[in-house]
């Protein structure tokens, strides 16, 4: 067979000129994103034998532009250079470029440029919201309302497009499932109240996989129990945004992403064990707000963060404290001459922290090779002096941070390992949720 592929986004490699292999990031009816590798990509001049003609417009009826022409049967033109794309704005008013970018006309909550950019231009008709309910809920339902819930995640997700919003109801959620390639919210049904957020469980872990590009978010659900070899949330080449999530008691790790850029917020890593107490990180970027990483006992690696292959990583306002360990890898141990278990772990990366208190341990950072340390503001443990100085910014003490109570495992051997209280000691008053009322330290 005789073919001659240039110039296109293709699945698989094929040889020619200017082909590209990457996601196309397309909108669900087909147009390119902005930060669709297609844009700008494509070849305006005819084939050696002259058969392939460069198209004059766009299947909108855009013109295509001369010398950056786009892969594809959309050409991406945004003329006001307001975020939002030609077609859209057009769709809205046909007379004038002149959506607001800033406007919600179906008061979903999010604007047109958040909607555009998070899910792929779903901006004229509300997104559909799907319910999951894991006892009383039947996949016959339409899942269309909490009344009518799906019993199981993966019926709802055939029938989701990007966009769209997913709440679990409480219950446990046994069963495996990948979100693949759309762009969705993944809740609980009501991710600011606790008691929700622990009685809502995804027990078997979940892969997220690919993406249209803007991206995907878990919201106020715990990621409990899985024993299998791995992690409850297995991130590869996505965007994700994790808010108010608990990762307890998992037998991998917490979480673990390859190629993806992921922002987590108000999350809590705890009792994991296996590899990485909290977060395996591999040839992507992350950001940690607000978050705990404590209680972590008995894995290979690390207690809180293994950062590798060209990673980065902002720990801002953090509590990382007290993941032990007895089980320090055989491989570390060789190659390294490690006899310390490390808290957090880089190998060409680049790691930033600030605003935290990483109390945890002799070894709160190791570098095993050519990363960037750089720390501000930051509580660190077993004093600064045992730090690479070029790591140290301003503001770093290593004093006692007096937590409430820090984990402890009883002496009784077959009781379980106690989780602590990381919030702060205060004389002049702390507010106790356990109790609902104000209390003071000595």
């Amino acid at each position: 067979e005789e073919y001659n592929v240039s110039y296109s986004c293709v699945q698989t490699v094929l040889n020619g000129p200017g082909n590209i292999f990457a996601p196309p990031l397309l909108t669900s009816d087909g147009h390119l994103m902005l930060n669709s590798p297609c844009v700008d990509q494509g070849g305006a001049l005819p084939s050696s034998d002259g058969r392939i003609q460069e198209t004059i417009l766009d299947f909108d009826g855009e013109d295509r532009i001369d010398g950056a022409v786009d892969m594809g049967a959309d050409e991406y033109q945004d003329r006001d250079n307001d975020g939002l794309p030609d077609w859209l704005e057009l769709l809205i008013d046909p007379n004038a470029v002149a959506l607001d970018p800033n406007g919600d006309p179906d008061n979903d909550g999010y604007t047109n440029l958040e909607e555009y950019q998070r899910f792929a231009g779903a901006i004229l008709t509300p997104a559909a919201t799907y319910y999951v309910d894991p006892v009383n809920g039947s996949d016959n339902n339409t899942g269309l309302s909490p009344d009518e819930p799906k019993k199981t995640v993966t019926s709802a997700l055939l029938r989701m497009y990007s966009g769209e919003r997913l709440i679990l109801l409480p219950g446990q959620y046994g069963q495996a499932f990948n979100l693949q390639d759309k762009s969705i919210t993944l809740q609980s049904l009501d991710p600011q109240d606790p008691a929700t957020v622990a009685a809502t469980v995804i027990a078997n872990g979940i892969s997220i996989t690919g993406d249209d590009g803007s991206g995907m978010e878990l919201r106020g659900l715990t990621f409990s129990n899985r024993t299998s070899q791995i992690p409850s949330v297995n991130c590869l080449n996505t965007h994700l945004n994790i808010d108010d999530c608990r990762f307890i008691g998992n037998g991998y790790s917490g979480l673990m992403c390859q190629g993806s850029h992921i922002t987590l917020s108000r999350c809590t890593f705890q009792q994991n064990r296996g590899l990485v107490g909290g977060l395996f990180v591999q040839s992507s970027s992350i950001i940690l707000q607000h978050c705990l990483i404590s209680d972590n006992i008995d894995n290979l690696y690390c207690g809180a963060l293994l950062l590798v292959n060209d990673s980065q990583a902002d720990l801002i306002h953090c509590t990382i404290a007290n993941n032990p360990s007895d089980s320090l890898s055989s491989e570390l141990i060789e190659l390294f001459g490690m006899d310390i278990f490390p808290s957090i772990l880089v190998e060409n990366s680049e790691l930033f922290v600030t605003n935290t208190v990483l109390w945890d341990g002799d070894l709160p950072i190791l570098d095993l090779e050519n990363s960037t340390v750089w720390t501000t503001y930051t509580d660190i443990s077993g004093g600064l002096d045992q730090l690479d100085p070029n790591w140290l910014g301003l503001g770093n003490l290593s004093l006692d941070p007096a937590f409430v109570m820090p984990g402890y495992a009883p002496e009784d051997t077959n009781l379980p390992y106690v989780s602590g209280d990381y919030r702060l000691q205060s004389a002049a008053g702390r507010w106790d949720p356990l109790l609902s009322d104000w209390v003071t330290d000595g």
